[in-house]
């Protein structure tokens, strides 16, 4: 998964990363498959976890979470 760089609300201007926060986030999805020759299904997570970053804009100084 590539990650996007946030844009400030208020100008629009790219941010830049300060740091992380310690906090992770769980992105994706569950889903549901059905196992060839039976009636079972098997339900998974698809997906990922990931440190939650704090991003400042260079220009307004706003802060994001992301």
């Amino acid at each position: 998964m590539k990650e996007e760089i946030p844009k400030c609300n208020s100008c629009g201007q790219p941010m830049f990363v300060i740091g992380e926060i310690g906090t992770w986030v769980d992105y994706g999805e569950e889903k549901t498959y059905e196992i060839a020759g039976t009636n079972q299904k098997h339900t998974m997570w698809e997906g990922g976890r990931r440190l939650c970053k704090l991003y400042q804009c260079p220009e307004c100084k706003d802060v994001k979470i992301c």
